[in-house]
């Protein structure tokens, strides 16, 4: 980025956290903080579905004006101090007859993230919050590559996302085929984590402590470890000639 672009956004605060920012966008994003690039680096986009086609400024534009015509809910995740605009969250496929939606998150400029993890992790807590509070949605799901992203399904334990199972080799990039591991978050169970902390998120020594008690293994890995027992023991009669 060039150092004339370096001042204070003017991005308007949609909901303040303590090490984020979660801004409305803006086509100013697109030009700033090159929100059109951040989906052209396919070596860092291995376990989504972005990095495959290039990205234009078009196509931005074309996601953004889906924003403003309230087709998703999506936010820039932006920096404390100087606004700047390093990622993105957002909820969509919001069906009010199943009261749910799916959440996601990419972090463009990861090296503009003062507090690695920790960032991304307030982030998904405010949105989730957000889903519940205020659109009042009763259950929020992401699906994540397994076991690519084992790490980061067992940093959201920490605000109250449980995998809930697995889905075969839908997790596809060029010939590698992965688990889905579907992870979800009911409204009753946000509830009772707000009713203990304040907020989903609390605090970042908050959500430290309770990282010092996780398991070593993430629920996902038990799950996985299980089901493989189960399912040959179960099937065991289909080898029966």
């Amino acid at each position: 980025m060039s150092k004339t672009n370096t001042k204070k956004r003017g991005y308007k605060i949609f909901i303040e956290g303590e090490l984020i920012n979660l801004c409305v966008p803006s086509k100013e994003a697109i030009e700033l903080d090159e929100w059109t690039n951040w989906f052209n680096e396919p070596s860092r986009l291995q376990y989504t579905t972005h990095g495959i086609f290039p990205n234009t400024k078009e196509s931005q534009e074309s996601f953004y004006q889906k924003i403003v015509n309230q087709e998703l809910i999506a936010l820039l995740i932006c920096r404390k101090d100087t606004n700047e605009a390093f990622g993105t969250v957002s909820l969509s496929n919001i069906d009010y007859r199943t009261s749910s939606a799916e959440f996601a998150i990419n972090i463009g400029r990861p090296k503009l993230s003062l507090n690695p993890g920790f960032d991304s992790l307030e982030a998904m807590a405010l949105i989730t919050e957000h889903g519940f509070d205020e659109v009042g949605l009763n259950r929020l799901y992401m699906g994540q590559d397994f076991p690519g992203l084992t790490r980061w399904n067992k940093f959201s334990e920490l605000i109250g996302w449980k995998a809930e199972g697995f889905t075969k080799e839908t997790s596809i990039r060029g010939l590698r085929k992965s688990k889905t591991v579907i992870s979800s978050i009911l409204s009753k169970d946000f509830y009772k984590i707000k009713e203990v902390r304040g907020s989903l998120w609390g605090s970042k020594k908050t959500i430290e402590a309770f990282q010092e008690k996780q398991p070593k293994l993430s629920f996902a890995e038990k799950i996985e470890l299980s089901l493989k027992d189960i399912e040959a023991e179960h099937f065991k009669f289909l080898e029966d000639v």
